[in-house]
């Protein structure tokens, strides 16, 4: 695997944890600090 191939999958595997922690909590506070981690 590339960089680039491991950097979007970590991508992808952030967002879909993202999206299932959303959908169980609804936690807005939770997104924001993983955005702001993130970026």
């Amino acid at each position: 695997m590339t960089f680039a191939e491991i950097e979007l999958f970590i991508y992808l595997y952030v967002v879909k944890e993202m999206m299932i922690v959303k959908t169980i909590t609804k936690s807005d506070e939770f997104s924001v600090v993983l955005i702001q981690w993130l970026s």
